[in-house]
């Protein structure tokens, strides 16, 4: 599959001819033809800042693996609760799909990684929420159990602080997840308005020719 991108007066027109003899589908041939064409798979320095995105990658990271740590200690106390649904180990697998993009989007910051990065993260804050209820309903249902001697359980206080400590992590991955996500929206945006200043330039520059050309004194 071939992809041909006309630019005329600030509209860019992409033309994309599909592969007959190919065993994917058209559309998956166009999303992929989309996805590896010069114009996305380009990589523009400055577009993102490496240490920052290094940094929320590197602690979105550690947070997904010291969840999946949590799960084999988790035990099941009632119907659907955390440990019968595996929270820890899909939560944590999610924190750290979302740490990998958004550390591979500072290193190699292409638009469509970018955007990508940008798309993960949001779908990890919306986990994220998600491991904030079902950890804070946890906590509250064993805190409720009033025949529990909380001063002799040590089992229920350790149960307690772990799932304590879960929600907490859920915050941070929230707040990163949200914080990231700010940032390569001011980056895809700026990117987009340096594009339309050079296409300005651009169009300018024929009429400026044209000037030149016409004018007595040239």
């Amino acid at each position: 599959m071939s992809v041909t991108a006309t630019e005329d007066k600030g509209v860019t027109v992409i033309t994309i001819k599909a592969n007959s003899k190919s065993m994917f589908p058209p559309l998956c041939q166009i999303l992929g033809a989309l996805c590896y064409s010069p114009v996305c798979c380009s990589v523009q320095k400055g577009l993102m800042s490496p240490f920052v995105t290094e940094v929320i990658g590197i602690i979105q990271i550690i947070m997904g693996l010291f969840s999946i740590t949590l799960g084999p200690g988790q035990p099941s106390l009632y119907p659907m609760d955390v440990g019968e649904m595996a929270v820890p180990y899909w939560l944590g697998a999610v924190y750290t799909a979302v740490g990998l993009m958004s550390f591979l989007a500072g290193n190699i910051p292409s638009p469509c990684l970018v955007g990508l990065a940008l798309s993960m993260n949001v779908v990890g804050a919306v986990f994220a929420i998600v491991g904030i209820v079902l950890y804070g309903i946890e906590v509250y249902i064993i805190l409720s159990w009033w025949w529990y001697d909380y001063e002799t359980d040590r089992y229920v206080d350790l149960l307690t602080t772990a799932d304590t400590v879960s929600v907490i992590m859920a915050v941070l991955q929230l707040c990163l997840c949200i914080g990231f996500a700010v940032l390569a929206i001011k980056a895809l945006v700026n990117r987009k308005k340096e594009e339309q200043v050079v296409q300005n330039v651009e169009d300018q520059q024929p009429e400026l020719k044209e000037i030149l050309l016409t004018s007595p004194c040239a």
